[in-house]
């Protein structure tokens, strides 16, 4: 059964997540896969969801991302994010999958579209970007890791 998505604010410390006290959106996977499936689930909803470079981080249970990059024309209007999924496990079965995203706006005024002379400030979480990175792997754990348009099961 998979659970509905929700967005917490949460802490999970040195075992889970970049940063303490990140927002969070979580569903519950059960029945899951085994756990090396889940993690290549995961890194596919990754590149299905656009974020480049996505590394398993098995140590963690977790993959990441590298930075999604938007540069824009307009100054303070070009952002990057970076997604974080991390698979803990549930002593009543299965597990809790969580999702982040995290925000940058470049600040760079004389040239913003310059990757170069970017200059990166935080801006918060993206917890819509996280809730689309999360629904691409429920339907790939649904589809049993074949992506539904490749004619996985339904």
């Amino acid at each position: 059964m998979l659970l509905p998505l929700t967005t917490f604010g949460c802490a999970l410390g040195g075992d889970g997540g970049r940063d303490a006290g990140a927002a969070w959106v979580e569903a519950v996977v059960d029945p899951a896969p085994p756990r090396r499936d889940l993690l290549e689930m995961g890194l596919m909803a990754m590149v299905q969801a656009g974020y480049p470079g996505a590394e398993v981080d098995e140590a963690r249970d977790a993959v990441d991302s590298e930075w999604r990059t938007n540069l824009q024309p307009f100054a303070r209007e070009g952002t990057r994010r970076r997604a974080t999924l991390v698979f803990e496990p549930r002593s009543e079965g299965g597990f809790l999958a969580r999702a982040r995203v995290e925000l940058q706006v470049n600040q760079e005024l004389e040239d913003p579209l310059n990757p170069y002379a970017a200059r990166w400030e935080p801006a918060g979480e993206d917890p819509a970007a996280a809730r689309v990175v999360l629904q691409h792997l429920l339907s790939l754990v649904a589809t049993g890791g074949v992506p539904a348009a490749a004619g996985g099961r339904r």
